[in-house]
């Protein structure tokens, strides 16, 4: 079973992934940790992305300059379709050796731009992570040490939290406290391993 996880940013997915991982036994993985490992120096991401043109966002050490590439990706769009269209093949073909290696076991891959990318139908089931965009504002306030607009900007760069809603199979509400978050998480996974 392939269980996609997807939400806003700040929306609490990655918490949500591994709480689940843990109720289904499963395994977990970050589309964003992947796309981390990928852009590190000698990885194909990393040759790619530097071959492309990404040479600009390149420390005197050769590393990437993250922070400087995660702020370009928010302003220029073409450099945002690049790198996606280098990174997401990668990524997508981590996913399906995991899922090729585990036929039995329930795999939980967080993937923020599931549907953005048109991956919907890779998986079994599809899970929205909503939260209230003052909460989402917070998080990412807090998280990545940035102002309030700030983080409306990026926020409003992605698909809305509706629409990712409407398309999910599931949605989890993690507005209020963990507590609640984890009930719905408990009761979600019974059903999964129920219907499975």
């Amino acid at each position: 079973m392939l269980i996609g996880i997807t939400g806003g940013v700040g929306s609490g997915k990655s918490k949500v992934a591994a709480r689940l991982g843990e109720l289904l036994c499963g395994i977990v993985i970050s589309a964003d940790d992947v796309c981390r490992d990928l852009l590190e120096a000698g990885r194909e991401g990393y040759k790619q992305f530097v071959q492309s043109g990404g040479s600009r966002f390149l420390d005197k050490d050769g590393t990437i300059d993250r922070r400087k590439l995660r702020e370009a990706l928010f302003t220029e769009a073409s450099l945002r379709a690049q790198l996606e269209s280098i990174l997401h093949p990668l990524v997508l073909e981590k996913i399906r050796n995991v899922v090729k290696n585990n036929l039995k076991t329930a795999i939980i891959a967080e993937v923020p731009l599931l549907f953005e990318s048109g991956w919907q139908h890779e998986f079994d089931t599809i899970l929205s992570v909503f939260s209230k965009e003052d909460c989402l504002i917070d998080r990412v306030v807090k998280r990545d040490q940035t102002t309030r607009e700030e983080a409306r900007r990026i926020i409003a760069a992605q698909m809305s939290m509706q629409e990712k809603n409407r398309s999910a199979d599931y949605v989890v509400d993690n507005s209020a406290a963990w507590k609640d978050t984890e009930k719905q998480l408990m009761i979600l996974a019974a059903k999964l391993q129920k219907n499975n």
